[in-house]
């Protein structure tokens, strides 16, 4: 085969203008390929924008919301403080109040104590009781309150004609117990009356006919059981020829029976107890620390009627020896008492501090637990009141 002759001039030039009219043209397509290329850009990033105004919408929404739920919440925050804070303030002011009563309720006693004072005489501490303890031959006497300017005797018994009386103690006072009952107002089923003094150790000596005692004589009996102390009510009612209110059953433990229409002697009732010991008075005590035997002035039994008595003429109803009671609060007196367990004494004793000897002081005691600082005295029913 032979070679291509080489191509003129002319040849040459139009192959060249061919190819430059080629490139033009594509030129030309490349330019409106990146026209449409642009406003197919253009048409993408309008379309993501209004994609994005779309979701903004909720979003802001969103946004919103938050912001008042964090103020809300912000808001809760502050008015749980200052609740908080006045919470504080009024629990601050409480104790203040609590204490403020308590504070009053010692003033209370304190003006009541000075009263029954400006009312009687100052009875203090001698070598001797302002009258020995007379024999119980000679009878009680039956001595209408107040006693006025009559001698007093320990076998004396004075009558007590309330209607109602306040029992037990308020929550929180000092010296206050878990045996003692919230203070209320309770009804006195009757009239009537109780003995000036504890029984003493010369009463109990001649009435059970015991010889050569070993006690002092104007000393409290102490050491009896629940049951000793009813059979003493027994004989004493025998010797003075009343009708005996226990029936005595050496078998039954279980109960006391009570013939409350028989006018011999008998325990008192708690209720009785504390509306003789009180005398009308709402406080603890009706005198001074140094008004009642504690352990802060003795170290042993004291004899009856030394210090001062309440309004009533009523001696060692507080302090020096506790006092057995009948094991019931009654309303209406039934012909018996079921005795259980325990049996409670009142009052306190020399064993106690000053501030626990008080009206509401009650302990209860088995039945015939005895102890050198438990003692008692008698009541008799009058029947029905007279005011």
């Amino acid at each position: 085969m032979g070679e291509r002759p080489p191509r003129s001039g002319a040849e040459q030039h139009t192959s060249m203008l061919q190819r430059l009219l080629d490139s033009e043209g594509l030129q030309q397509e490349l330019r409106a390929a990146l026209r449409e290329s642009i406003a197919l850009q253009r048409s993408m990033r309008t379309g993501h924008l209004l994609d994005a105004q779309g979701l903004h919408e909720p979003l802001r929404d969103a946004l919103i919301a938050l912001g008042d739920a964090q103020r809300t919440q912000a808001e809760a925050v502050s008015t749980t403080l200052r609740l908080s804070s006045r919470l504080d303030d009024v629990e601050a002011r409480c104790a203040t109040l609590t204490r403020e009563r308590d504070e009053l309720r010692v003033a209370v006693t304190a003006l009541e104590a000075r009263l029954v004072a400006l009312e009687q005489p100052s009875i203090v501490e001698t070598s001797s009781p302002p009258e020995p303890p007379r024999s119980s031959g000679m009878g009680f006497r039956l001595i209408d309150a107040p006693p006025g300017a009559l001698p007093h005797h320990a076998t004396d018994l004075v009558v007590i004609d309330r209607r109602h009386t306040p029992f037990g103690s308020i929550k929180g006072e000092p010296g206050r117990s878990g045996d003692e009952v919230l203070q209320r107002t309770v009804a006195l089923p009757k009239r009537f009356a109780i003995q000036r003094a504890p029984v003493t150790n010369a009463l109990w000596d001649e009435v059970m006919e015991v010889r050569d005692g070993d006690g002092e004589p104007d000393h409290p009996k102490t050491s009896i059981t629940f049951a000793e102390a009813r059979r003493f009510c027994n004989a004493l009612s025998s010797r003075d020829g009343l009708d005996a209110v226990y029936t005595l059953n050496k078998g039954s433990v279980g109960s006391v029976h009570i013939q409350w229409e028989h006018d011999g002697y008998r325990l008192p009732l708690e209720v009785e107890w504390e509306a003789a010991a009180r005398a009308g008075l709402t406080g603890t005590c009706y005198g001074a620390a140094d008004t009642v035997w504690s352990e802060e002035n003795t170290t042993q039994t004291q004899p009856v009627m030394r210090l001062q008595p309440n309004s009533l003429g009523l001696y060692d109803m507080l302090g020096n020896v506790r006092e057995l009671c009948m094991p019931a609060l009654l309303d209406e007196l039934p012909s018996y008492v079921l005795l259980g367990e325990f049996v409670p004494v009142r009052g306190g004793s020399r064993r106690f501090s000053a501030i626990r000897c008080r009206f509401d002081t009650r302990q209860n005691i088995q039945h015939r637990y005895r102890s050198d600082d438990i003692g008692f005295r008698v009541v008799r029913t009058l029947g029905a009141h007279q005011t």
